[in-house]
Order: structure tokens, then sequence, then C-alpha cells
């Protein structure tokens, strides 16, 4: 998973405490399963032009990558 979808589905997650490793289970199903696929496909887009960034920039450093949510 992305880290930004994967970031978003953690701040949606823990919004209070999780007493067990069920209902942690039950939740993070919850979460995604409530993501529309337009977000989806943004997310998806994103990670697309940060690749082509990486390829042009042929693994370097890259100090002006932008992440858009």
């Amino acid at each position: 998973m992305d880290y930004f979808l994967w970031g978003y589905v953690k701040d949606r997650v823990y919004t209070e405490p999780i007493e067990s490793i069920a209902t942690l289970k039950l939740k993070i199903r919850d979460v995604i399963n409530e993501i529309d696929p337009p977000f989806c496909q943004k997310v998806i887009k994103n990670f697309d032009e940060r690749i082509d960034i990486c390829r042009r920039g042929r693994g370097g450093h890259l100090p002006d990558i932008i992440f858009h949510s």
C-alpha cells in the first residue's frame, strides 16, 4: 500500500484506543471499505507521477518532489 494511503488509514483507525487485535483488524477493514474509488484513483495517479519523477532523476535525490493528497 502506498505510504500516503497507509497513513490515511492509520489516522482513521487510531481515532480512539484499540483494545484487541480483532478490533484492530475490523477497524482497518471498515476504514478501507469506506475509501471511495475516486480517492484511490487520485492516490494511484499521484504515485505514478512520483515514480516518473524518480525514473527521470535516475533514483537520485529528489528535492522538488511534491506529494499531493
